[in-house]
């Protein structure tokens, strides 16, 4: 359980520094590219950093905070010893935001 909410409770550092990292890698890679102008250049740098950020927040807080360990394969869910076997009342609260 301590194992549990110390998990849960670094996620959020986590999800920054993995946030920052993606966002440089994006930019960097569409800057790469080059566009026949900047503001088509522009828009697939906000696309692609929207839609990275995005998956990776959701996908992060869903599963640090999840208890999967009756799915298979055990040998990855096992990690997973979250508080919330679904999504019910309290994960709104401590999650959800």
């Amino acid at each position: 359980m301590l194992f549990g909410a110390a998990f849960g409770g670094s996620i959020s550092f986590v999800i920054v520094v993995i946030n920052l990292i993606l966002k440089h890698f994006v930019i960097k890679l569409l800057t790469w590219v080059k566009d026949a102008n900047s503001s088509t250049q522009l828009a697939k740098i906000t696309n692609g950093v929207f839609a990275s950020t995005f998956i990776d927040t959701g996908l992060l807080l869903t599963m640090a905070n999840s208890n999967l360990k009756e799915h298979p394969p055990h040998f990855i869910t096992n990690i997973f010893h979250g508080p919330f076997h679904d999504y019910e009342p309290n994960w709104y609260s401590v999650v959800g935001f």
